[in-house]
């Protein structure tokens, strides 16, 4: 083909169509509805991340104070000594009897409470080392995720079955680790009336 062939060819076409291909623009894909639902989903992802790594969002479920497990754990306080309150809500799990806190005491900070014989025992730091009589052993019988415990055997922590006993001194003690036998002592009167 030569360019005599072309510009006849040329010639021929219609003016119109000549025109509209003058005029064509490639039609845009439109993304945003895309970018919205990445975007959102980062979002979703980062607070995720956020709340179950980094301790944000209040806590809740079935963390503990760190430093502390229950009849399966081993991680006690040694001495019957007062003993600092543990600060960190991370390395918990459930079978520890350490619990799910729920109400504030004056400080601030919260309370581990127990309910037995219609009196409220809220825990104190600290801890002794005891081999109770069987027949004196009590389990919780149901977790209340609230301020105060409402019925007999319940308690705000969890998990539900932890051994504890009454005391003679009118105090309650909760076992946090069966193989030392270590038991916290939980108080009627509490700290901030004392």
């Amino acid at each position: 083909m030569n360019s005599e062939h072309l510009l006849d060819a040329i010639g021929l076409l219609d003016d119109g169509l000549i025109h509209e291909a003058e005029e064509y623009r490639r039609p845009r894909r439109d993304y945003s509805r895309w970018i919205s639902l990445a975007a959102s989903l980062a979002v979703v992802l980062t607070l995720g991340y956020g709340l179950t790594h980094l301790g944000i969002g209040g806590g809740g479920g079935a963390s503990a104070p760190g430093g502390v497990t229950g009849a399966a754990g081993a991680d006690t306080p040694a001495a019957s000594a007062p003993t600092e309150p543990p600060t960190s809500t991370e390395g918990m799990d459930q079978s520890g009897g350490a619990p799910d806190l729920a109400e504030p005491d004056a400080s601030g900070d919260w309370s581990l409470a127990l309910r037995v014989d219609g009196v409220v025992y809220r825990a104190t730091n600290e801890y002794i080392h005891m081999e109770p009589e069987e027949s004196d052993i009590r389990c919780t019988t149901s977790f209340l995720n609230g301020a105060e415990p409402e019925e007999d055997g319940q308690a705000n922590f969890l998990p539900v079955g932890s051994p504890y006993v009454l005391l003679d001194d009118g105090t309650a003690a909760v076992l946090q680790d069966e193989e030392t036998n270590s038991w916290r002592i939980y108080d009627s009167v509490p700290p901030w009336e004392k």
